[in-house]
C-alpha cells in the first residue's frame, strides 16, 4: 500500500469523506464493521485507526488494532471483507491504515443498531442502506448473465431528462415516465446493470445520471453479459 507520512497527514487535515473514514477508538465494532462494508460496496477507501472525527491524531495501539479490525471484517462482515494495512508514526502517535478495495463479491453486509444483517453504501461521510435497486443489480453482477433490455420510448423519455437536467430522483423518474415504482426499479436496475445509467449517492438520496455520454439508440437493444 505504501503511504507515505506526508500523504496521510494532508488525508487527515482534509477531514473525513466518502472514501476516508477516521476511527479513534474501537467503543462500537459494529459501527467499524458498517463502514468496512459500505467502502466495499461502493468505491473503495480507507479506514484511519488513531485519528478523532476532528482531525486530531491520539494514535491507536497497532496490534491490537490489527487484531481487531481482522476480528471485524472476518466475523461481522458477511462474506468477509479483504484489506490491506499499514502502521504509519504521524508525531510520534501510530496510525493504522486500513485500505478497503471496492469488492467483487458484493454486497457485503453488516449489523444494523439491532444487530441484524444489513447492506450499506457509503455516502459523502456517512454509511447509508442501500435500497432494492442496488441490491438487484448486485445480484445481477454475481450472476453475471446475459441480460437485454429493449430501449424504447420510456427509456428514451428518460434519456432526454437526463440529457437536460443532469440527473433524476427515483420518484421523478416514476411521475415523469407515468409508471408504476415496480416498472421504475426494474428499468433502472437493467440499465445500471449495463451501465447506461449510474447512480449518485449522498447523505439524503440516491441520484442517476447517464454512466455514458452517448445514448443507446432508439429502439435499440442494450445486451450485456457472456456469449
Amino acid at each position: 500500500m505504501n503511504v507515505e507520512a506526508k500523504e496521510l497527514q494532508s488525508l487527515i487535515k482534509n477531514g473525513e469523506k466518502q472514501n476516508v473514514v477516521f476511527v479513534d477508538q474501537f467503543r462500537d465494532n459494529s459501527e467499524v464493521a458498517r463502514s468496512m462494508a459500505a467502502l466495499a460496496n461502493t468505491n473503495g477507501g480507507m479506514l484511519l485507526l488513531g485519528v478523532r472525527h476532528t482531525s486530531s491524531i491520539p494514535g491507536i495501539e497497532a496490534q491490537t488494532a490489527l487484531e481487531t479490525i481482522k476480528k471485524i471484517a472476518k466475523e461481522l462482515c458477511q462474506p468477509a471483507i479483504k484489506y490491506t494495512s499499514e502502521t504509519i508514526k504521524i508525531e510520534e502517535q501510530s496510525v493504522v491504515v486500513i485500505k478497503v478495495e471496492e469488492s467483487e463479491k458484493k454486497p457485503h453486509s453488516a449489523p444494523n443498531e439491532n444487530d441484524e444483517a444489513t447492506f450499506f453504501l457509503r455516502a459523502d461521510r456517512q454509511n447509508v442502506l442501500a435500497n432494492r435497486i442496488m441490491t438487484e443489480v448486485w445480484k445481477l453482477q454475481r450472476q453475471n448473465k446475459r441480460t437485454m433490455l429493449k430501449v424504447g420510448y420510456t427509456e428514451n423519455k428518460l434519456f432526454d431528462y437526463l440529457e437536460r437536467n443532469g440527473h433524476i430522483v427515483f420518484s421523478r423518474f416514476c411521475g415523469m415516465a407515468n409508471i408504476s415504482p415496480k416498472k421504475a426499479e426494474k428499468i433502472l436496475i437493467h440499465l445500471i446493470y449495463m451501465k447506461v445509467i449510474e447512480p449518485i449517492f449522498t447523505e439524503q438520496t440516491i441520484f442517476y445520471q447517464m454512466a455514458e455520454p452517448d445514448r443507446p439508440e432508439p429502439n435499440s437493444d442494450v445486451v450485456l453479459g457472456d456469449f
